[in-house]
């Protein structure tokens, strides 16, 4: 009897959420039709939105934030907020700026850091360098072929070249 009873509670049950659902499914029919009506029934008119602009000038710093030390990058005029535009119907007019000038840069040789070398009798190390596709060994503060040994690392030696410093990695 047991079963019986608990087959009828179950049924009782499905028939339930059935009937759930239906009625769910038949009220959503009847919203989204009433809707449908209504969008057609009403008189809708769209006007632009308006909007008043805001106009304003950006003024530029006298001088760059990040080159406090350099010369100033930008010069203001006062008196006249246009821009100065050249003629170029005019091809002789100096030229206010000077323009900056270019230097050559640099050109180093091959450089290649294989390690060191350690003398056992003696307290200083010497660093295997190879420039130009030769190898040197030099200690600290030694030159060879216009290129110092400054800082020698396990795994990197600081070097200068005409002044220059640079990094060379292992």
């Amino acid at each position: 009897m047991n079963k019986k009873r608990w087959t009828r509670v179950l049924i009782v049950i499905v028939a339930g959420l059935w009937a759930y659902n239906i009625y769910r499914t038949v009220e959503n029919y009847q919203v989204k039709h009433e809707s449908q009506n209504e969008q057609i029934n009403t008189n809708l008119s769209f006007a632009p939105v308006m909007f008043n602009k805001d106009t304003f000038m950006l003024d530029l710093p006298l001088e760059d934030p990040f080159l406090r030390n350099e010369k100033r990058w930008h010069q203001s005029n006062s008196a006249s907020n246009t821009p100065n535009i050249p003629n170029p119907n005019s091809r002789n007019q100096q030229r206010s700026t000077p323009l900056p000038i270019i230097e050559k840069k640099l050109e180093w040789p091959t450089v290649k850091y294989f390690g060191f070398i350690r003398n056992r009798d003696a307290d200083h190390q010497l660093c295997m360098l190879n420039i130009a596709n030769k190898n040197h060994r030099l200690s600290i503060g030694d030159s060879k072929d216009q290129i110092t040994l400054i800082q020698a690392y396990p795994d990197s030696v600081l070097i200068s070249f005409q002044n220059e410093f640079k990094t060379i990695q292992k």
